[in-house]
């Protein structure tokens, strides 16, 4: 059996998105995509408090409630970044009205308050493939993780991207910690842009690695953000859905070593995917004229691309696929079926 594939969304690294309004939507978004890429969505649950200034940073998990907790609001994030923060303790032994000492008062930059709770009620018990939970930090014996965040701190890049010293250590802490987190469970993981840009700077320098697909499937059906929980969930029961997701991984990895610049990775991806597509119709079984009218469709297609950088309409997709259906050995080309489900769903106004 094919080992089972898995993403991790965690609270911290996608703290600066979880945003009501159009931040929130794009993480949304991103778990839509990641249901169809991956067998597994592992989503941390609970709730995070992050705060971080000049004086020092803050960070406490809160467990889930009964109640679904809110996205945090704009205003809500606004005034808790135009004020100052206090961390207060006491002696464990002290008595309950003993005042408690002021540790840390320093002006917030960042005070995200963040949760993935409000999906919980768009889904159902059929969207059985998310599991929600919380894992405590790795443990860090001899402080090896610290020493590799630190370094990591150092990157100009991450300078030059967080110049508040202490707003850094918590965001280059946070993403760091979740990428072990992921590679324990191991998962892909997904962050917010802002995190994101640290584990690009860890691709970088070689302690991280990318994981494929996700890019070749939002260029190749870029409004799949638009499907329904009700779409992904019968987009899941396509049995060549998985033969897609590795198809993706493999045309995406092509991609990056082919690639030196965004316009010419995503040129690849394209020319990689009309290629497979074209090479699944099997001329043997086929009339002539139809395997020539598919090739001819996706090459004018791609020509098209070329010139308008507009997104593969499908006129070429859809008549491969008719070739393909008409093929011998339909069951080794399923994953055309998951694409042209995929692609029919994404557009406004479909049938389910």
């Amino acid at each position: 059996m094919t080992e089972q594939s898995s993403i991790f969304f965690p609270l911290r690294s996608n703290a600066k998105s979880l945003l009501a309004g159009a931040p929130a939507r794009a993480v949304v978004a991103r778990l839509k995509l990641a249901s169809l890429l991956y067998d597994h969505v592992l989503v941390e649950d609970g709730e995070y408090r992050i705060q971080g200034g000049p004086g020092g940073s803050s960070r406490v998990w809160m467990p889930p409630e009964e109640s679904a907790r809110p996205w945090q609001q704009p205003s809500e994030r606004s005034r808790g970044q135009s004020s100052n923060f206090t961390l207060s303790m006491k002696p464990t032994d002290a008595s309950a009205d003993a005042p408690a000492m002021v540790i840390l008062d320093s002006p917030a930059v960042v005070s995200w308050r963040a949760t993935f709770e409000p999906i919980k009620k768009d889904l159902t018990s059929a969207h059985d493939w998310f599991v929600f939970g919380h894992a405590d930090d790795p443990r860090d014996p001899g402080h090896a993780l610290a020493r590799q965040e630190r370094a990591l701190g150092n990157h100009p890049e991450v300078q030059a991207l967080l110049p508040d010293h202490f707003v850094r250590d918590l965001v280059v802490r946070q993403a760091h910690r979740d990428l072990l987190v992921g590679g324990v469970y191991r998962s892909a993981v997904s962050m917010d842009p802002l995190h994101g840009r640290i584990l690009t700077a860890q691709i970088r320098s070689g302690t991280a690695a990318p994981a494929f697909g996700p890019q070749a499937l939002t260029i190749l059906v870029p409004d799949v953000r638009s499907l329904s929980w009700a779409d992904i969930l019968e987009l899941r029961a396509n049995r060549g859905l998985r033969q897609y997701r590795e198809v993706l991984r493999e045309i995406e990895a092509l991609a990056w070593d082919a690639s030196e610049s965004l316009d010419e990775f995503e040129d690849v991806v394209h020319r990689e995917f009309v290629k497979r597509l074209t090479d699944a119709v099997d001329a043997k079984s086929l009339p002539r004229r139809l395997v020539r009218a598919a090739v001819s469709m996706a090459v004018g297609e791609m020509a098209g691309l070329m010139l308008t950088q507009v997104p593969m309409a499908g006129g070429a997709v859809g008549l491969a696929v008719s070739a393909v259906e008409e093929a011998r050995g339909w069951s080794a080309r399923r994953w055309v079926g998951a694409h042209q489900g995929i692609t029919r769903r994404s557009r406004p106004g479909h049938d389910l």
